[in-house]
């Protein structure tokens, strides 16, 4: 994950939970935007 396309790592605060990053990590996933990004072949790796 690159850190500075995700807001609550680019900006992380020492309160933050695993929780806290998951949620905003699926909240970004749902967003219209991303949601048409088709996935990765499988067996790929970056």
């Amino acid at each position: 994950v690159d850190n500075r396309s995700v807001p609550v790592l680019a900006k992380w605060q020492r309160e933050y939970t695993i929780k806290t990053v998951l949620q905003e990590l699926r909240r970004l996933m749902t967003l219209k935007e991303n949601m048409k990004l088709s996935q990765p072949p499988e067996g790929s790796t970056f």
